[in-house]
């Protein structure tokens, strides 16, 4: 039992995929909250300009 567990502690094949995974956790983490924080940034953007494109097309000029 003894050698099992020694194997087992100097093996160090598997930390390798524990540690991409938690740094794919990370990115995720860190994609999800940008997302987030300049979405709503963007929405207001998007609102703005198409609130002043449908001004600009009911107050422009008639057509002749």
């Amino acid at each position: 039992m003894r050698r099992l567990f020694s194997k087992l502690r100097k093996d160090k094949s598997g930390a390798t995929a524990v540690e991409y995974g938690l740094v794919a956790g990370l990115f995720s983490i860190m994609i999800i909250t940008a997302v987030r924080l300049v979405g709503n940034d963007l929405t207001d953007i998007f609102v703005y300009f198409g609130n002043v494109l449908g001004n600009v097309h009911t107050n422009g000029p008639s057509p002749s």
